[in-house]
């Protein structure tokens, strides 16, 4: 007699838990992990029954305390488990080794691919997330493609440069004039990016301090394509020019070479 009641309770139990995942409670799977002074940084997905996509998570700590955090960039819908870049840290503050930038790699089953940095802070036992910034590489053939790299260091002060290089194309659909034909065509920006940010702890926010970005010229540009690629409107030439003196002097431009095309300092 006990043991058919202990059998229901049993089953009472696991049909508890299958009612309350499908009602909506998290599942979540490790899906990499690396050390980072005594304690370790660990990313996972936590998807929730019902839900397209799940929520990447970072979280950093040791057995006692550990703290997560919930990522802005979304997870892909069809993402694969396993990391395509390895946790790793990636930039390490050498003035406070508590001060990281923790970077990896997640893919999705149709080869989409996002590389991923987070800033991370440990202060008085406990660890805070600064900020996150993720780039992109697939080919979705006509529509167009990315193929984009990030990188951070820190500098004196705590400051963290990140760099960005990016080569996308764009892919342009035109019709026509009939109206019976469709022909895609393809606009390629080559792009660098160098970014400082500080850390403002008044208002618990990293502050861009300097940004600066650069076109890549390809074989035929000149200042006036330029200006219509990057800007949409050949006329903003004058800005390329006030960013750009030197360009008065030159006659032609040479493939690879960079072209500011923005500037902010605070």
């Amino acid at each position: 007699m006990n043991r058919f009641v202990g059998l229901t309770v049993m089953v009472v139990i696991v049909a508890a838990g299958a009612i309350a995942f499908a009602a909506g409670q998290p599942l979540e799977t490790a899906l990499g992990e690396c050390a980072s002074g005594a304690d370790s940084v660990r990313v996972s997905v936590r998807e929730i029954s019902g839900e397209t996509a799940g929520t990447l998570v970072v979280s950093a700590g040791g057995a006692g305390s550990r703290q997560s955090f919930n990522l802005q960039t979304p997870a892909y819908a069809k993402m694969l488990k396993t990391l395509i870049a390895p946790v790793t840290i990636a930039a390490v503050d050498q003035s406070d080794a508590n001060n990281v930038v923790a970077a990896f790699g997640v893919a999705d089953a149709d080869g989409d691919a996002k590389s991923i940095c987070v800033w991370l802070n440990k202060s008085n036992g406990r660890w805070t997330c600064r900020g996150e910034w993720a780039v992109e590489k697939f080919n979705h053939k006509e529509l167009g493609e990315k193929d984009e790299k990030q990188a951070c260091a820190f500098d004196s002060g705590g400051i963290l440069k990140r760099g960005v290089k990016r080569n996308n194309v764009e892919g342009v659909k035109t019709t026509c004039a009939q109206g019976c034909c469709v022909v895609w065509q393809s606009r390629t920006l080559v792009t660098e990016e160098l970014e400082t940010l500080a850390w403002n702890a008044e208002a618990k926010t990293a502050e861009r301090k300097t940004y600066r970005r650069w076109y890549v010229t390809q074989h035929g540009d000149g200042v006036l394509s330029i200006a219509q690629k990057v800007f949409g409107n050949p006329a903003k030439l004058t800005t390329l020019l006030r960013l750009n003196p030197e360009l008065q002097k030159q006659e032609t431009l040479v493939d690879d070479q960079r072209i500011l095309i923005e500037s902010e300092a605070k």
